[in-house]
């Protein structure tokens, strides 16, 4: 007997598979079996007389034959997508929202006020992801997301919401014990430092310029590291302004350090939906009065 044609539910397991890039990825994702997913990729594959996958030890990857089919089916996809998203668009003010955004605003932006939140807005849940990976809006990885750039994604849409300022910044027990640095010229002191990885940025950029002769003595990945080895009294460092506190020096900056526009994102289907647009306008309010404050 004929193996009838696939259906949407088939569409998506393909899907799946070419963003995953591996059975395990799309069982974990379906919450099937590996073998599982592996079946209904055979039944697939036969229905449409075409191999869609070649699969090995790494993975799956898509054959020449599939790769117009598999960028349809991806179109697609998104597509429904934004039916769904268009179709939750009610007029109630309750469901989930996803959040992404630097570790630094969820601990010191968000997290702070979400009983304010809470209390405006009772039926509306908040999922914080921390990450400083930029996370795909248009495939619905979260549904709003505060970055340091602006939206590439097509139908994702975004507002500036602030300006991050930058100074550099020394206890007064390592300013007693080493001197007071030059803002222009380091050498000799001890500094802390994001992760090698992120030297591109704006900011490490103005601090590797000042760096001759000074001992990167620190690497870390978050500005809450930064903060708290500033404050021990280890090092000088670069910080957000309204992250530093009154028991920190400033020794440079703002107006000598390069700035970072803080952008809110998310995809344009979710202007209008109550829920996101409460989270939405908070994040915003939220962001502005804390950059305020630096």
């Amino acid at each position: 007997m004929k193996n009838p044609d696939p259906s949407w539910d088939d569409l998506r397991v393909v899907v799946l598979a070419t963003r995953a890039g591996s059975l395990s990825g799309v069982a974990r994702h379906l919450d099937v079996s590996v073998a599982t997913v592996g079946r209904r990729l055979d039944r697939i594959e036969e229905a449409l007389g075409v191999r869609l996958f070649h699969r090995h030890a790494g993975g799956l990857t898509p054959t020449e034959e599939a790769a117009l089919l598999l960028e349809r089916a991806d179109a697609v996809a998104d597509e429904v997508a934004a039916f769904v998203r268009a179709a939750k668009a009610t007029e109630r003010e309750e469901g989930v929202v996803t959040i992404s955004t630097l570790e630094t605003v969820v601990t010191h932006v968000i997290a702070p006020r979400l009983a304010e939140f809470r209390a405006a807005h009772p039926r509306v849940d908040l999922v914080l992801r921390s990450s400083p990976r930029i996370v795909r809006l248009d495939r619905r990885m979260a549904d709003i997301a505060i970055r340091v750039v602006r939206p590439h994604e097509s139908r994702v849409v975004g507002r500036k919401i602030g300006t991050l300022d930058f100074g550099l910044y020394a206890s007064p027990a390592y300013l007693a014990r080493r001197g007071r640095p030059s803002p222009g010229d380091l050498h000799g002191h001890d500094v802390v430092m994001y992760d090698a990885s992120w030297d591109s940025i704006p900011e490490m950029t103005w601090l590797a310029e000042r760096m001759r002769g000074a001992n990167a003595a620190f690497r870390v990945t978050t500005a809450n590291a930064i903060f708290e080895t500033l404050a021990s009294g280890a090092a000088v460092g670069l910080l957000p302004c309204f992250l530093a506190t009154p028991e920190l020096e400033r020794l440079a900056g703002p107006e000598e350090l390069p700035s970072r526009d803080l952008w809110l994102v998310m995809h344009e289907d979710l202007r209008r939906v109550p829920h996101v647009r409460a989270a939405a306008e908070f994040l915003a309010r939220a962001t502005a009065e804390a950059l305020e404050r630096g």
